[in-house]
């Protein structure tokens, strides 16, 4: 059992000492990252983190196809870390014990995560625990196009119907402008201990089923931002019929990179802009395809 008494700072330290505890979940990237830019403007030390939980504090044990891709996903978050200086430090077990502890044996008071809209009561949990330790938590919009309480029915309650929600949200123009890649991350003096990712076994053994996964797939921001750039590269030409014929290469193959967090929707929005004017069509149906992920984050 990590422990949880709060450590106090010795009298020399000051505001720059102290680190930061940047909590990596679905958004594992460093484009458009809301809590990573907050973490570096709050001008101390960066403490990436990545907390693998108990299947049975999650919705559901990720299926073998999703952990080949979390490790993979992970390997090039560490790697974009460290070219900057950084790192990510992998830890199993409850995130409220985790965060604590390496808040305990490295100063930190603080921790700054991007929301994650499926599991908002156990995370107002977490904050409620650690708030009694002296720690306190700072959640950041951005896994979305825009906040969930911001498009509203005028009772005030989520759409249940799309179109009505795509007017509403249509409303409010346009989401916020992407935050590029930090040119840098300040790092502590020490990184807390690391678990290794091998030792997480996320890979299959015998058999390799998934051998030729990478042939087809490339997990991380580098691999998002590629399959963006070929969209964008022929226009979204022909999307809105397309995608709805499999032997057709219509579609955007971004979806597995959306939900680990690799690309941010914003991002995605705005790189559409600028297309030629004969695809009109086709983007602003890709663009309500994102919004669709919005509606339905807003009726968990």
């Amino acid at each position: 059992m990590p422990r949880t008494e709060k450590r106090v700072p010795a009298d020399h330290s000051t505001d720059k000492d102290i680190p930061t505890i940047l909590w990596f979940r679905k958004d594992l990237r460093l484009d458009d990252n809301a809590a990573l830019n907050a973490a570096i403007d709050a001008g101390g030390p960066v403490i990436p983190v990545y907390i693998r939980e108990p299947d049975e504090l999650n919705i559901g044990p990720l299926g073998g196809a999703q952990e080949w891709w979390l490790h993979h996903s992970l390997t090039a978050l560490k790697g974009a870390l460290k070219a900057l200086g950084s790192d990510l430090i992998l830890v199993r077990g409850k995130a409220e014990d985790v965060l604590s502890d390496i808040a305990h044996k490295t100063g930190a008071r603080s921790v700054f995560v991007n929301r994650a809209y499926e599991r908002t009561d156990y995370d107002r949990e977490i904050a409620v625990a650690l708030k009694d330790k002296g720690i306190a938590i700072s959640a950041f919009h951005g896994q979305l196009l825009h906040e969930p309480d911001r498009i509203r029915t005028g009772a005030g309650k989520p759409f249940k119907v799309f179109t009505p929600f795509w007017n509403a949200m249509q409303k409010l123009g346009e989401p916020h402008e992407p935050m590029d890649t930090p040119k840098s991350i300040p790092a502590p003096k020490q990184f807390p201990r690391s678990e290794s990712l091998d030792g997480w076994d996320l890979l299959p053994a015998k058999p390799d089923w998934a051998s030729g996964f990478s042939e087809m797939w490339t997990p991380g921001e580098q691999g998002a931002r590629e399959k963006l750039k070929d969209i964008i590269d022929r226009d979204l030409h022909d999307y809105k019929r397309g995608r709805d014929f499999p032997a057709i290469d219509a579609t955007s193959s971004l979806s597995a990179h959306l939900t680990h967090g690799e690309i941010s929707p914003a991002r995605i929005w705005y790189e559409t802009r600028g297309l030629p004017a004969k695809t009109s069509e086709d983007v602003s149906h890709f663009r309500r395809e994102l919004a669709w992920r919005d509606f339905c984050y807003g009726l968990l």
